[in-house]
């Protein structure tokens, strides 16, 4: 398409409004919303430690709850019989993994 010569005389000053209107759009509107979000992502980064070391805090407590269960159940079945617990568990273990096999 050819431009006219009134339209090559007038598109350097078009072009120069565009850059010019982009420019106070990025300054005025964008910039201040870059803070905003800013803001906004580190609230939300700390609220995510929080539920992080909150659901790490369970985990702790119920494998601390498993491991006591496990030790009443290691020494009532070596009180139950002359195996020791370490025993029954190595012997539990194995029969697991033969038929993991």
């Amino acid at each position: 398409m050819v431009l006219g010569p009134t339209a090559r005389m007038l598109l350097p000053y078009l072009n120069f409004t565009i850059a010019t209107s982009a420019l106070a759009f990025q300054t005025t509107v964008l910039y201040p919303w870059h803070h905003e979000l800013d803001t906004a992502f580190h609230t939300l980064r700390a609220e995510q430690l929080q539920v992080l070391k909150e659901f790490h805090e369970v985990k702790l407590g119920r494998i601390e709850e498993l491991e006591r269960r496990l030790e009443l159940a290691l020494s009532a079945t070596k009180n139950a019989s002359g195996i020791t617990g370490n025993q029954k568990l190595s012997s539990n273990v194995a029969l697991a993994f033969n038929e993991l096999t």
